[in-house]
């Protein structure tokens, strides 16, 4: 069957028809692998043939128009060749005409500058006669034949023109000198004393000799000034450092007695530290002013500027009270005269508390108040009693100085002062003689 198929070919045949197919295949397949390239080769040579074809149709273009200028400069040179010709008037060629009318007109200059130049050489002449003849007759002579029978050689007119320049020379000097103002002016004074003079001269040589003496003086005193100079500034650099200790005790000083922008507050040293004891003062008063103001009123520590005793401007030592009722805070000038009473009195208290608490602790036994309850309404009374009454419970003796008959009733214990003629007497009170 695959005989019949192959058919009569003998099979080395076949397989060289093979081997031949097969190379044309790689063959094919290779061109095939090249293609693009040669696409690309078509696509360059197609653009470069259409470029060839616009080159060609451009240098075709051309071409016509040179043609049409080659016409044109052919009619042009037929012109110019008919022009040569009439230009040539006769002669081989056109240089030789041109060499004919060249040395025809350097003939014609030559002479034109010729006759120009025996022209200038008459007018000169004819000058030069002029003014030798004005020359001669400005000089005192008649005529110019007596001008020259008086000329002289040239080395004597030298001689006599060097004599005169040096005369000229010395004529300025002294003219010079002569106008000289100085001189004009000394002219005009009267005539000169010698003996004058030289009397002047003995006193400007008296006064020369007093000059160098003062000068060596002077000398003398700036180099002991130079010393000393040196000397003040090894002594200023000593005092450099003292300066910056007294800067800074000044500073301080300063600071310490409120005289200083640094001193924020303006507060001395002594009222900054009263002001810290006052404001422990306040503290322990309000224990009792709160008391005894039915929790009304505190006494508050101000910093605020007041005047002091010489008008300056003080601070640390105020008081202000806050009224807890209303939520004010003003000045204790506000008060009325029951309050303030009772502010004095729980300010004197704190202030025995204090004394107290720095004493280690011993307790200031006796109290005495003066005066002052009459300003009290009866709720304010009972509640400094009450506040008195404490005192006395923690074994303390509180004298009390009034005449408000109130007092009388509540204090068991009571010293009378009685008033006579002849003076005072005190009797003692009990419970039983009230």
């Amino acid at each position: 069957m695959a005989i019949g198929a192959a058919g009569t070919t003998p099979a080395a045949e076949l397989a060289t028809t093979l081997e031949s197919a097969r190379t044309a295949h790689k063959e094919a397949c290779d061109t095939t692998a090249g293609l693009p390239a040669a696409l690309e080769e078509l696509a360059r040579l197609r653009s470069e043939h259409d470029a060839r074809t616009r080159l060609h149709q451009e240098a075709r273009d051309l071409l016509t128009e040179c043609q049409a200028r080659s016409r044109t400069l052919a009619q042009q040179r037929a012109g110019l060749t008919h022009t040569l010709d009439d230009a040539r008037a006769g002669h081989s060629s056109l240089p030789a005409r041109l060499a004919d009318l060249t040395r025809t007109a350097e003939h014609l200059d030559h002479a034109i500058a010729t006759a120009q130049a025996t022209a200038d050489a008459e007018a000169r002449h004819h000058d030069a006669l002029t003014a030798a003849d004005q020359a001669a007759h400005s000089a005192g002579f008649t005529s110019l034949d007596e001008a020259a029978g008086a000329l002289r050689t040239p080395a004597l007119l030298q001689q006599w023109a060097d004599k005169l320049e040096h005369w000229g020379k010395e004529d300025a000097i002294v003219t010079s000198i002569l106008t000289d103002h100085r001189l004009v002016e000394a002219s005009l004074q009267p005539a000169a004393d010698p003996t004058a003079a030289a009397h002047a001269v003995q006193q400007a040589e008296a006064r020369l000799k007093e000059t160098a003496g003062a000068t060596r003086q002077a000398a003398a005193r700036v180099t002991a000034l130079t010393e000393l100079a040196a000397d003040i500034e090894t002594r200023l650099a000593c005092l450099e450092p003292l300066q910056q200790s007294h800067r800074l005790a000044d500073r301080l000083a300063a600071i310490a007695s409120a005289n200083s922008a640094a001193n924020t507050r303006s507060m001395e040293l002594e009222a900054y530290v009263l002001a810290a004891r006052l404001e422990e003062i306040a503290a322990a008063a309000n224990t009792r002013l709160q008391n005894m103001t039915s929790e009304r009123y505190l006494l508050v520590h101000s910093d605020e500027k007041e005047a002091g005793r010489r008008g300056r401007l003080k601070g640390g030592l105020g008081l202000r009270v806050l009224d807890t009722w209303t939520g004010t805070n003003r000045e204790t000038s506000t008060l009325s005269g029951g309050e303030t009473f009772t502010a004095s009195l729980a300010l004197a208290l704190g202030l025995a508390d204090v004394v107290t608490q720095e004493a280690s602790g011993r307790p200031l036994g006796t109290l005495f108040i003066d005066e002052g309850f009459g300003t009290l309404d009866e709720q304010n009374l009972q509640d400094v009693m009450d506040v008195l009454d404490q005192l006395r419970a923690g074994n303390r003796t509180v004298g009390i100085v009034s005449h408000v008959p109130e007092l009388s009733r509540r204090i068991p214990s009571q010293l009378n002062v009685r008033k006579h003629r002849d003076g005072s007497t005190l009797r003692p009170l009990t419970g039983a003689d009230l």
